[in-house]
């Protein structure tokens, strides 16, 4: 699991490392407990999250020079494993251009099917908004005594 401290942080957005322990004190940026030797520590996911929450600093993440050797390490990262998927030895531009393609495509992917996902839970939404509909006009126009005597005799 990638990890980091408030130092790599503060590198990363080149921000002051008072900074991010502000954020992780108001719960802006969530910390989990490494060890008692190492302390807290930021997860990738919880970086992620804040940086979604946070385009201010998203936006330095692609731009500061910290944040571009992040960029570039995860890229060098895939295009290897993709060296050595492809038996490759060396690698030129459009192996680059093609693994950042291809990053673009999954995460569109995602996305358009998240948007399914969200288009059935609305329509979820709204037979369960009339289902509520349907009761509250019978809770405004039953006759609840009659519905148990109702209910009794068929017992």
């Amino acid at each position: 699991m990638t990890t980091y401290t408030v130092k790599d942080i503060s590198k990363l957005l080149a921000v002051d490392e008072e900074t991010v322990r502000r954020w992780i004190r108001s719960d802006r940026l969530k910390t989990t407990l490494a060890s008692k030797k190492t302390g807290n520590v930021i997860t990738l996911d919880a970086f992620n999250k804040f940086l979604m929450e946070t385009p201010k600093y998203a936006s330095k993440m692609v731009t500061s020079p910290a944040g571009l050797s992040f960029l570039v390490g995860g890229i060098i990262g895939g295009v290897i494993a993709t060296l050595y998927k492809k038996r490759k030895t060396s690698v030129d531009e459009d192996d680059v251009k093609e693994l950042l393609s291809k990053k673009i495509e999954t995460c569109r992917k995602s996305i358009v099917k998240k948007q399914q996902q969200i288009a059935t839970l609305e329509e979820e939404i709204k037979e369960e908004e009339f289902e509520i509909k349907k009761y509250e006009l019978a809770m405004s126009n039953l006759d609840f005594k009659m519905v148990a005597e109702q209910i009794n005799e068929n017992l």
